[in-house]
């Protein structure tokens, strides 16, 4: 349970905190959640990327996680709609606060939703572009050979699956169908399995925007 809360809470505080540090020139210490008292690192000077500041942050978002942790209580016989697990109310209001903070500074600025809306067309253009390479006949055999594998795997998949319980594919097991299904499943599975930065290598490659001949992720 610490280690999914800790993944929970570090991902919008500790970020948001640099956020407001080197916005507002708050104390990079923080406050002690358990005390009230405020942090002792950083003087009130802004957040200046500094080892020290780092472990100003890293200080100021642990204590957070310790308390948030210790608020959280099993409960063995919850109310209707409610959970075996709960928080205290003072920590059920701060994190409240958290996630408007998160959502202020983190997921309403324009740079990071500019971002977002780049990797989502990024991301669609190759899966399109895939689609199109593997619906061609000829050229189909040219495509990554991992990417050929899933596809194969996943239409191997569906046509087990057709044989045996057909009404879960709504009776549609026609073999143009099956193929157009393998074929989505093993692209979806080989763009999900790239990072970031081979995504957008990929989609430049496919594109024909990429200087680079050769590659040896492929």
């Amino acid at each position: 349970m610490k280690k999914a809360l800790s993944r929970i809470i570090k991902g919008g505080l500790a970020f948001a905190c640099a956020e407001i540090i080197a916005c507002g020139g708050h104390e990079t210490g923080g406050p002690d959640p358990s005390t009230g008292a405020g942090g002792s690192a950083g003087g009130g000077s802004p957040f200046d990327g500094s080892m020290a500041a780092d472990g100003a942050i890293s200080g100021f978002t642990s204590r957070w996680i310790d308390h948030l942790i210790s608020s959280v209580s099993p409960n063995p016989d919850p109310a209707v709609r409610s959970g075996y697990v709960s928080m205290d109310s003072r920590a059920w209001h701060e994190v409240s606060v958290l996630k408007f903070v998160n959502q202020y500074f983190i997921l309403d600025r324009p740079d990071l939703a500019m971002f977002q809306r780049g990797q989502e067309q990024t991301v669609e253009h190759l899966v399109l572009a895939f689609e199109d390479w593997l619906s061609d006949r000829i050229d189909a055999g040219r495509a990554p050979r991992r990417l050929l594998d899933l596809v194969n795997a996943a239409s191997s998949a569906y046509q087990a699956v057709a044989k045996e319980h057909s009404e879960w594919l709504g009776g549609n097991v026609s073999d143009a169908e099956l193929a157009r299904m393998g074929r989505g499943r093993g692209i979806i599975d080989f763009v999900s399995s790239l990072t970031d930065a081979q995504t957008v290598a990929f989609g430049a490659r496919v594109s024909g925007a990429s200087g680079m001949l050769w590659s040896s992720s492929l």
